[in-house]
């Protein structure tokens, strides 16, 4: 697939969530007819390039906080406010009492992993 191609497809992607005035799934199906109409010969491929590209752009549109111990809602509000520099990114955050301490934090592929139960798993790792 030619780089313009995949420039196109990675643009559609991320404008298929930004788009209001119809639902995602409507959004969905608009790109999908355009890619088949569009380049009948190639359209499998530039599907399940879409496709990739579509899961990519929702990953990073969810932040997750995970924390071992019920944190300070000003806390939680400092994190998010220096964590989300993009007003699209939805938030999570919950307790999650098998971390044993500590926290994980994850947006789309990037995952910060400072908890007590992470720690004694990278030891483990390294003890094998």
């Amino acid at each position: 697939m030619e780089r313009k191609h995949k420039a196109l497809i990675q643009t559609l992607a991320r404008i298929t969530f930004e788009g209001q005035e119809s639902s995602l799934q409507a959004r969905i199906k608009e790109v999908v007819g355009f890619l088949i109409h569009s380049y009948p010969r190639d359209a499998k491929h530039f599907l399940e390039y879409y496709g990739f590209c579509l899961l990519k752009e929702y990953k990073n549109r969810y932040a997750v906080l995970e924390y071992a111990h019920q944190l300070q809602s000003e806390l939680l509000e400092q994190i998010k406010t220096q964590a989300l520099n993009d007003k699209n990114t939805q938030w999570v955050a919950e307790e999650n009492s098998e971390l044993l301490g500590g926290f994980r934090f994850q947006i789309g592929d990037n995952r910060w992993d400072v908890s007590l139960k992470g720690q004694l798993e990278n030891i483990k790792q390294h003890l094998s």
